[in-house]
């Protein structure tokens, strides 16, 4: 049965299990736009500004399984706390909210019938990942096949690095976003020294098209530019460097190429519609997702006939599908394009920090 975990504390602990997560999952729950604009003198309408999303509620139905009145008190104490606190779904287990509480758990009349409900609110409706980059940097991050691809993660073999070492001459850098929704702001954390360096945010793989850029003078030891906090610091105080625009900001992950296809577990094919290209090699290496968003399982293809239309994909998880909306995905398009340049650049690492983020 699947549960929750509250600032680490696993619902299953006091025998709460959650009863509405296919209905949960079936529905969409993606918060409400809203519009920001802003009201002109001798102006039709409103002037618009910008579109964000609104609170993500998360309702979950409960059920109680130890009703005595001891666990109903721990139950009281857990759940009575105030405050914001981090949470996470068995089957988004990839995701972490930042919630409240906001509509109080009835324990009345539970002993004799463990059913009841609990919201959550998280003010700021994206989730981040449990992860950072540099968990896998440290190689202490532990997952299996269907985490990581319901995180965003690819396996290790194909991810770009997250880590840069011993830069002495300008260098690109290509730093994978797995996100499901752009936003995901790096800290970037350079040890070493150099009389100025300019880090390069490009638009294109090419390099043609600059997107933003970050300049920092002379320095010696640890430079951290925290496109996050907004902020930059020299061996942890804070500093100043001349920024284009605004802060590094990673563009999303994998974007839809082709709708359609079936998937026969048994033999581990994939049949795609018509839609699909007759090049054999074009879906070679990539990605099939089968799913929606919420939830996912991952094939990579390894064989494709451009004239059956058939991919042969490795085994993957099999897990249940909550909706079939079926989509073939490829895996370059969640790379971001950096370059470093400077003068006298004697630069040990850098690192790129940062949590994937998701709707």
């Amino acid at each position: 049965m699947e549960y929750f975990i509250l600032d680490d504390i696993k619902s299953s602990d006091f025998g709460i299990y959650i009863i509405n997560a296919n209905n949960y999952l079936q529905q969409s729950y993606i918060p409400s736009k809203r519009t920001i604009t802003e009201e002109i003198s001798n102006y039709d309408g409103l002037r618009y500004i910008d579109q964000d999303y609104d609170v993500k509620q998360i309702p979950l139905e409960l059920l109680i399984k130890d009703t005595s009145q001891s666990n109903l008190n721990k139950i009281a104490r857990w759940l009575g706390k105030k405050g914001q606190m981090e949470l996470t779904l068995s089957y988004e287990s990839h995701k972490v909210y930042t919630v409240t509480i906001e509509k109080s758990v009835d324990l009345n009349n539970l002993t004799s019938g463990g059913i009841t409900s609990v919201k959550f609110v998280a003010h700021y409706p994206l989730a981040n990942s449990k992860f950072s980059t540099m968990d896998i940097i440290n190689d202490s991050l532990i997952y299996d096949s269907m985490y990581y691809y319901n995180s965003g993660l690819l396996y290790k073999s194909e991810l770009p690095p997250y880590e840069f070492t011993s830069i002495t001459s300008i260098t690109n850098m290509n730093i994978y976003n797995g996100s499901n929704i752009s936003g995901s702001r790096p800290n970037i954390v350079i040890d070493g020294s150099a009389d100025d360096i300019t880090i390069y945010q490009y638009k294109d793989e090419n390099r043609t098209v600059l997107k933003d850029y970050i300049t920092y003078g002379n320095f010696n030891g640890l430079l951290e530019v925290n496109c996050l906090l907004r902020n930059c610091f020299l061996n942890t105080n804070v500093s100043n460097a001349t920024f284009n625009g605004r802060y590094f900001e990673l563009d999303t992950d994998l974007k839809n190429k082709n709708s359609g296809v079936v998937i026969d577990y048994t033999i581990d094919t994939v049949t795609l519609d018509d839609k699909a290209s007759s090049n054999n090699g074009e879906y070679i290496g990539n990605h099939i997702s089968v799913g929606n968003d919420l939830k996912k399982s991952w094939y990579k293809i390894i064989s494709y006939d451009g004239s059956t239309k058939i991919a042969t994909v490795d085994g993957g998880i099999v897990e249940d599908i909550v909706e079939t909306e079926y989509g073939i995905y490829n895996i370059i398009d969640g790379i971001n394009y950096f370059t470093i340049d400077g003068t006298n650049m004697d630069i040990n690492s850098i690192k790129f920090d940062f949590k994937y983020l998701y709707i």
